[in-house]
């Protein structure tokens, strides 16, 4: 009898152990799922954040150039305008001298870098011109220079009428 009892409380074990190891697998299966859920959930953060970050750093370059352009715009405009045409042209004088024609072609192009120091003395980016020029142009604008031995350089830019009315 008792050797009975022992088998049927083997064979109940066995059962039972099948039922858990069952569960077990069952149980590390739903795991793996949701980890590998997670994981995509993890790859789809990251690659928002990095586009974010990317953004962030657009936009950041963007206030960087903007907030240039603008101390930029009012260090020119610091200089004595010798004349104002309306609010489609502006004349601005600077009593520096342009050393050569191709200097003065230099001064409106990315590609190259015309260096030299303001009426003060003072350093630039030589990003200021360029940035007018980028300014003018979007809005349908022209701008030149004029340089003359002792008579300073001249800016000169125009913008259409019809780009002034929604000032």
């Amino acid at each position: 009898m008792i050797v009975v009892i022992i088998m049927l409380r083997e064979r109940n074990l066995i059962r039972e152990k099948k039922i858990l190891e069952e569960k077990i697998r069952e149980r590390t299966t739903e795991i793996t799922r949701q980890n590998i859920s997670l994981e995509e959930q993890k790859e789809e953060i990251v690659t928002a954040n990095e586009v974010l970050r990317k953004q962030k750093n657009e936009l950041n370059e963007l206030n960087a150039t903007k907030d240039t352009f603008f101390s930029i715009l009012a260090h020119d405009l610091k200089n004595p305008f010798s004349s104002l045409h309306s609010l489609s042209g502006l004349v601005v004088d600077n009593y520096g001298n342009m050393d050569e024609e191709e200097n003065i072609e230099k001064l409106f192009r990315i590609d190259t870098k015309y260096e030299s120091p303001g009426t003060s003395g003072e350093t630039g980016t030589g990003l200021g011109l360029i940035l007018c020029k980028e300014f003018v142009e979007k809005n349908g604008g022209r701008i030149w220079c004029e340089s003359g031995e002792g008579s300073g350089t001249t800016f000169y830019f125009t913008i259409p009428a019809w780009a002034n009315q929604g000032i």
